[in-house]
Formats: structure tokens, C-alpha cells, sequence
């Protein structure tokens, strides 16, 4: 499978994922865990969008062509904030009501994020030099992991 069609793939197994997570929501059981994990993820993501470069944003694993590479902001500490964000979302979504087919789900979202993350760091690893040492410094989803 090429690398376009595996981006695509990805891309639609998280949609998939998270229209599961939210259509077996129990919102009536909405908690303050379930609150604090979506405010986290606005945070991040809000944060995360406002040292983004305009036009940079993709949710397939590619690089635009005037893209830069960003490092302040949640990117000081994380390689991947807005897949951060997803994961913080998604975990409020389970907070409301847990059982072991919404955890796999989540578990499976996690794996998905990380095929994409992975993907996306080879082609950031080809095309700017400095990428090396910003992935030394920082985590891929949580600050020192």
C-alpha cells in the first residue's frame, strides 16, 4: 500500500473511531472527569492552532508545501499536541460511560494516531534537518514520553 493510500486509510479508521465514541456517549452520565479532559483538549488544540502556520493544517499524514517547522507553543514540549487534543477529547467521551468495547476503542484511536504520528515524522525527519533534535527534546503525545 502506498504511503498516500495509507494516509487516506488512517484518516478514515480515526473518523470511523471517533463517530463510535461519540454515537455510544451516555451523556446523561456527564462528569467532572469527562469536563476536565475536554477542557484539556481545548487548551491544547486552541494553543496548538494559535503558533500553527496559516494554511499548515492537514489531518493526512503529509507535509504542505510552504510548511514550517514549528517549535514553540504545546511543540516546546510535544511533537503531536493535536492528536494530544483528540486523545484528551476521546477520553471524556469514555468518561461518561467506560466499558471494554469503548476502551478499545479508544486503545484502537491511540494506535491509529501513533501509524500517523510515525508516518509523519519520517517525512518531517526528510525534510527539515532540524526536526532531529526538536523530536530529541520533546514527546510524542505527553511531554517526556
Amino acid at each position: 500500500m502506498n504511503e498516500e493510500l495509507k494516509g487516506r486509510v488512517l484518516v478514515a479508521c480515526q473518523f470511523i473511531i471517533i463517530g463510535l465514541l461519540v454515537s455510544t456517549t451516555k451523556w446523561h452520565f456527564f462528569n467532572v472527569v469527562a469536563l476536565g479532559l475536554y477542557c484539556g483538549s481545548f487548551s491544547v488544540v486552541a494553543r496548538t492552532l494559535i503558533v500553527m502556520v496559516p494554511g499548515s493544517f492537514n489531518i493526512r499524514p503529509t507535509l504542505k508545501k510552504k510548511a514550517k517547522l514549528v517549535s514553540s507553543g504545546p511543540y516546546r514540549y510535544i511533537r503531536h499536541p493535536m492528536y494530544l487534543g483528540v486523545i484528551l477529547a476521546c477520553a471524556g467521551l469514555l468518561a461518561t460511560s467506560a466499558d471494554v468495547w469503548r476502551i478499545s476503542l479508544l486503545a484502537g484511536l491511540v494506535l491509529v494516531l501513533y501509524c500517523k504520528a510515525i508516518m509523519e515524522e519520517k517525512i518531517l525527519l526528510a525534510s527539515f534537518t532540524e526536526y532531529q533534535q526538536l523530536r530529541e527534546r520533546t514527546g510524542m503525545f505527553f511531554p517526556g514520553i
